[in-house]
């Protein structure tokens, strides 16, 4: 019976796969709740947007390591690349980390395979070298030679890195940390003393038990497939979201999980700058939308939205001869698959206010023209989460009036043992 571990599969997609960002020292915890509940209802709605988020996040993460090391003289800079390079680079990496989720539980296997063979001699050899290393490590970042990894970049852009401003406490943002870097490199060696304790509470097992879930869930899905199996409502939507969790996972792999301790920093740089600190860390991160930002993004990142969109709306579309319980609800759920599909309109939308808003600024019609582009971004706003909203409630209520070979299961899976 493949829908039975359902609820659980979309529970791990949703709930777990979460990256907070750290909440601000002395705020409630009941507000970090409310906003892991908000995510939560977020990634059910619109998981795709959440692993886009994730993206986002990387991205800047990624570009933050390179600023710092590249000012602290640590790494050498990279010449300009075209957007084929950058993509064909993109691709290459996540085609590599996907190849070390696969081979994860080979490396797992060989790592219980020298605990329990190699003797006490080996071991205490293992142990001598990771002193070493450690030792090594701490050399290093005494003398400030320590490159910073994406951890640490994930880590302060988060919210873990704060300071003291006219008895207020402030985040750092990007460009803080990376002038930091260049004109006080050693401010920042307390936030690199916390990362390498690994304040994360997410081990890399329980991120790869909960891939391996959608994994075995995704490929019994293919499997039906293959063998003229029915697929119900329910099932087609949770496929979505193990496709998501993959690459959320992936994007937020070296992100701290549920962490909610702080490095102050200590610098007079930090003063000159007062405008760019921000009053608390960004958890749900405005810069997807912005249509002021949006306007100079460049050609791939809306292009990778708008597909991102579309993927996700064709996917639902799979269902378009399905046999639902009524004429009615068959016309709706077409509809909204459709919408979804067509929600990289938004993106339009949006640039196309920000153009207007940045290059007419000085025209009198600007305004109500932006106006009008708002609202109508709002419009396809509402419409998208409408049709969203129904195909989620619309897998649970057809499960029901699902054909009955839903409850068969793969012959080749009845003999892999699973979660």
């Amino acid at each position: 019976m493949l829908t039975s571990p359902l609820p659980q599969t979309i529970f791990l997609c949703v709930w777990q796969a979460v990256h907070l960002n750290i909440p601000p020292p002395g705020e409630p915890a009941y507000k970090q709740v409310v906003r892991r509940i908000s995510w939560s209802i977020l990634a059910i709605i619109a998981p795709e947007m959440v692993a886009l988020n994730a993206c986002l996040q990387y991205r800047e993460a990624r570009q933050l390591t390179r600023y710092v090391n590249v000012s602290r003289g640590l790494r050498p800079a990279q010449s300009n690349r075209t957007g084929s390079e950058r993509l064909y680079n993109h691709l290459c990496w996540l085609g590599s980390k996907l190849g070390m989720l696969c081979i994860a539980p080979i490396l797992a296997l060989d790592r219980l395979r020298m605990l329990l063979r190699h003797s006490s001699k080996s071991r205490a050899f293992e142990r001598e070298q990771r002193r070493l290393r450690l030792d090594n490590i701490e050399s290093q970042l005494d003398e400030d030679r320590l490159p910073w990894t994406v951890n640490t970049a994930f880590y302060a852009l988060s919210g873990g890195s704060v300071v003291w401003i006219d008895r207020n406490i402030k985040t750092l943002t990007f460009w803080n940390i990376d002038m930091l870097a260049t004109y006080d490199p050693r401010s920042l060696l307390p936030l690199q003393r916390a990362v390498l304790q690994d304040p994360s509470k997410a081990s890399g097992l329980a991120k790869f038990i909960t891939c391996a879930q959608a994994f075995w869930f995704c490929s019994q899905c293919i499997a039906r497939l293959s063998q003229n199996m029915a697929i119900s409502l329910l099932e087609l939507n949770t496929f979505a979201h193990c496709i998501s969790a993959f690459f959320i996972y992936v994007f937020w792999w070296y992100k701290p999980y549920d962490v909610a301790t702080h490095v102050y920093i200590e610098s007079t740089h930090v003063h000159r700058r007062k405008q760019l600190l921000c009053s608390r860390s960004r958890n749900m991160n405005d810069e997807m939308f912005d249509s002021i930002d949006w306007a100079d993004a460049g050609f791939w990142r809306p292009l990778v939205m708008i597909l991102t969109f579309l993927l996700y709306g064709s996917i639902h579309s799979l269902a378009w001869q399905y046999h639902f319980p009524t004429q009615a609800e068959e016309i709706i759920w077409r509809c909204a698959s459709i919408a979804t599909a067509a929600s990289g309109l938004i993106v339009l939308v949006t640039i196309l206010r920000g153009i207007v808003w940045n290059r007419w600024t000085t025209a009198r019609w600007t305004l109500s023209i932006a106006r009008l582009l708002h609202a109508i971004a709002y419009l396809f706003g509402f419409i998208a989460i409408a049709a969203r909203s129904f195909l989620v409630v619309e897998s649970f209520r057809a499960l029901p009036n699902s054909p009955a070979s839903i409850y068969e299961v793969p012959r080749w899976t009845a003999y892999i043992p699973h979660i």
